[in-house]
């Protein structure tokens, strides 16, 4: 854990925040002519400025409400820094607010210059009540786009909230993020018996390009055994290669420091640990070198859903089902993981809230966590329905960082067996050493592009250099359950040609697994569609799928393929008893021709499904409808 700790402030110390409130009129003290507060607007059927009720006594806001339906914000406009990112905090005092998941927010968020939405970081987590206390709310954005030409700081309540929240003395300080913000191995859990080892440092992309760094490779009796400059530095990455076979066997600390070349000063570090073995540890839940799962040394194609709590009647309509694992958010007894055995029914078990200060704290202190955690890990890392353990669900890195790397540290020593999994909305830059799975989770229906799906796989991908396992999680859903009045009219759940494309642009991009969400969404009676017609969808679309889980978990070396269809195409190949697979997917809303070039000839093509397609020796040319998988095999 110490050695993580250290990991994180090393990494961040040359990158603080400058220290400079951006915000004018943090406290809401100073008023114009009409006794608004200077700086700042907001509508005022929620949201008043009153004397005595901020911290100490002094100036503040106070948020009232008693229509759900108002979702409304006080904002503030902030000079905008492309290319560097924002810290912000707020403090906020309630005794209860209810009808929302997060109560008292605050969030930063960036537009181009004609005003279209771009991005935004938001807190993500609150308090269910403060006590009549006040409490600092905050959080960090990822790098601002260079288009990013306006930005806006607000404080708000959550969606559907009633109740009252006081806000004092708001900041929002320019930040600059880690130069390196991990480094990245190659292989689980970065234990190695002989093979090379790829070693990725991710760099702040925004960095000038004049750079040069060090691999460095330290033994336990602090002996630098190895030094090696990058084979390739390029705006987001340094790499290099490490050849185990020369290691002798034992623990190893890897650094990478950044160096500006003009300046000679260094820019950035970053740290991380490997071990040299002379035979890979057998393992219940272990991962092959292309990322996928090993169940017991059998090759397992995660295809699952979110839970709420474990009820045995759902379990047995649910286990007629294509599915093999489950995610529940309510902690599952002995019982319930003994009834997913009997169904054959694998669970990623959830410790994701064991964070205090988080929005449903199992804990009340950090000195908790850890215990709590391994309690739970005493309890069921024999047991034969684990499958892995759920770390994070959209936390920020900022303030929680260190502990999040903590708590993936012990569970690497006190679970060898079991990997971890952590789910985002955000960029997953900084989050590669928290966890050995990474996964995002995206529901673009009916409001956004469906397209999205691919990328925001490609995202990871691009994040973790190709190098951790990625289980995604689709929409399998109705937006409805979480509105509310006109709002809840216009969602709907999804097609099931829309639930088809979701799920195969997330494989075609590299998924390892699919969990959706969610098994309890889709029992909601605010849901327009009713359980009996959306899980009949579900089970087809997963069906479809598992009639290729052999095909996409074989290790037989597949043919290569390219493209030249852009950017919203995706192509990924397989090969089983000889027979090569194509996926390819248009992630396009627009009609899309496209050949396909594989590195070998075949002489025989079969469409799947999919529209039809030419076989001319190695290229496949087809036209695929807005959003249309297929599944072509080819065979010589």
């Amino acid at each position: 854990m110490k050695r993580l700790l250290g990991m994180l402030f090393c990494a961040v110390a040359v990158h603080l925040a400058t220290g400079e409130n951006l915000v004018r009129n943090p406290n809401f003290e100073e008023k114009d002519g009409n006794g608004n507060p200077v700086g700042w607007y907001g509508d005022r059927r929620v949201f008043a400025v009153k004397d005595g009720v901020g911290r100490n006594g002094s100036r503040g806001v106070v948020w009232t409400n008693d229509n759900p339906k108002l979702y409304l914000l006080f904002s503030q406009n902030i000079p905008a820094k492309p290319l560097h990112s924002y810290k912000y905090s707020a403090w906020v005092k309630f005794d209860k607010v209810t009808g929302g998941s997060q109560s008292a927010r605050i969030c930063v968020e960036w537009r181009d210059a004609n005003g279209k939405w771009l991005g935004g970081g938001y807190s993500g987590f609150s308090f269910p009540s403060t006590k009549g206390e006040w409490k600092l709310l905050e959080g960090m954005t990822e790098e601002l786009p260079e288009k990013a030409a306006k930005v806006h700081v607000s404080v708000f309540a959550d969606h559907n909230c009633v109740g009252e929240i006081h806000f004092d003395d708001v900041t929002v300080d320019e930040y600059f993020p880690p130069s390196v913000a991990a480094l990245v191995c190659s292989g689980y859990r970065n234990v190695y018996a002989g093979e090379t080892i790829r070693v990725h440092a991710a760099l702040r992309k925004s960095l000038r390009s004049n750079r040069s760094g060090t691999f460095r490779l330290v033994d336990e009796n602090g002996k630098t055994v190895l030094e090696k400059t990058p084979a390739r530095i390029t705006p987001q990455e340094a790499f290099c290669e490490i050849d185990s076979s020369k290691l002798p066997t034992g623990k190893y600390s890897l650094s990478f420091t950044l160096r500006d070349n003009e300046s000679g000063q260094e820019i950035g570090a970053a740290t991380n640990t490997l071990t040299r073995v002379t035979a890979k540890p057998k393992r219940k839940i272990d991962f092959t070198t292309d990322n996928r799962l090993l169940v017991e040394g059998k090759p397992f194609f995660p295809l699952g859903m979110y839970w709420g709590g474990i009820k045995k009647d759902e379990l047995e309509v649910f286990a007629q089902g294509p599915f093999n694992c489950i995610m529940p958010y309510a902690e599952a007894t002995r019982e319930q993981m003994d009834w997913l055995h009997e169904k054959d029914i694998h669970v990623i078990y959830s410790v994701k809230d064991v964070y205090a200060g988080s929005s449903w704290p199992r804990v009340k202190t950090e000195e908790e966590e850890l215990p709590y955690i391994g309690k739970k890990v005493v309890a069921f890392r024999e047991h034969p329905a684990l499958l892995g353990w759920y770390m994070n669900d959209e936390l920020p890195l900022h303030p929680f960082r260190p502990r999040m790397e903590a708590h993936q540290a012990f569970m690497e020593q006190n679970d060898v067996d079991h990997p971890t999994w952590v789910v985002l909305y955000q960029d997953p830059q900084g989050y590669q050493q928290t966890c050995d799975v990474l996964g995002i989770d995206h529901y673009p229906v009916p409001g956004a592009f469906l397209g999205n799906m691919l990328k925001k796989i490609r995202q990871i991908a691009d994040r973790t250099f190709g190098e951790k396992p990625i289980w995604m999680v689709p929409q399998a859903m109705d937006w409805a359950v979480y509105k509310k009045g006109e709002e809840a009219k216009k969602q709907r759940f999804p097609t099931l040609f829309e639930l088809r494309s979701m799920a195969w642009q997330c494989i075609a991009g590299g998924a390892n697994g699919l969990i959706f969400y969610s098994w309890f969404d889709i029992h909601k009676k605010t849901a327009h569609d009713p359980f009996e017609k959306t899980w009949p969808m579900v089970c087809e679309m997963a069906r479809e799928i598992k009639r290729y889980e052999q095909v996409m978990l074989s290790g037989e070396t597949a043919p290569q393929a390219e493209h030249e269809a852009g950017e919203e195409f995706a192509v990924r190949t397989w090969k089983l008893n000889g027979t090569a697979y194509v996926l390819a997917v248009n992630a396009s809303d627009k009609e899309t021709t496209a050949t396909i070039t594989l590195s070998a000839p075949f002489s025989k093509l079969t469409t799947d499904f999919g529209p039809a397609a030419k076989l001319d020796g190695n290229r496949i040319t087809s036209t695929w409808k807005p959003f249309e998988p297929a599944i072509f095999r080819v065979s010589e």
